[in-house]
């Protein structure tokens, strides 16, 4: 895998394929096609930002016919005001990936521990953790389909121009349930990018607490995940 920072004339070329998004949708409703695309594809994809502007992204799944996943990048805000500039383009890798080690301290309280992130990741590459996380999606007891449609992601922590490896990942919720899930690797740092905010701990001192690097939708909801904030989906009559 590339270890490299990349100049902003670089920039691999945009190729957006909006019906691809639209595909997807079709195809993540089919438990069979959803269980055969992920278990023959690879776990990660690259995104380099490219200005410092965007805090944050959505990333849209999309396939093509030939049943290769692709994940397209926009601004949250642009998309949420029906401006589409796409930033950011990236197909899947073929192969599966383990992640790499993180050169980051592991008793650094502000980052994610690598463990953790180690067996998120671990989890999607697992054939039957991952094939039951979708077999449940389909399940009678379950009430809708949250195969993943696309993710918010923050890019406060992303550094410009820097490759970085996004694995796909399975994280369990507050329920105990899995969710679509990413773990984000700077190729040039070594590190793993997290989130994180500093709040007041009493109203004395500083303390670090964590965000959620992505969020998958669906399931919509508030904290900006309103349906009506992911313009493309409107725009393209998904629901």
């Amino acid at each position: 895998m590339e270890n490299v920072k990349v100049s902003s004339k670089n920039l691999p070329t945009l190729n957006v394929q909006t019906e691809y998004i639209t595909l997807w949708n079709t195809i993540r409703k089919e438990e069979e096609e959803v269980q055969s695309i992920f278990n023959l594809q690879g776990n990660m994809f690259h995104f380099i930002k490219p200005t410092a502007d965007i805090k944050s992204f959505h990333i849209y799944v999309a396939c093509d016919a030939s049943r290769n996943l692709h994940f397209y990048f926009i601004s949250s805000s642009d998309d949420a005001n029906k401006k589409f500039n796409w930033v950011y383009s990236s197909q899947i890798k073929q192969l599966k990936y383990s992640l790499p080690q993180s050169t980051q301290p592991p008793t650094e309280t502000k980052f994610i521990d690598w463990s953790s992130a180690n067996k998120w990741v671990n989890n999607w590459i697992d054939d039957s953790k991952r094939n039951a996380w979708i077999s449940d999606n389909f399940s009678v007891d379950s009430d809708k389909n949250n195969i993943v449609q696309a993710f918010e992601i923050n890019a406060n922590d992303f550094e410009i121009n820097d490759i970085h490896n996004c694995f796909l990942a399975l994280k369990k919720d507050g329920s105990g349930n899995y969710q679509a899930d990413l773990v984000v690797y700077n190729t040039a740092t070594q590190t793993l990018v997290n989130t994180v905010s500093k709040v007041l701990n009493g109203g004395v001192k500083p303390a670090f607490s964590f965000e959620d690097l992505a969020r998958p939708v669906p399931p919509f909801g508030g904290d900006g995940l309103e349906y009506k904030n992911f313009g493309v989906l409107v725009d393209l009559g998904i629901v």
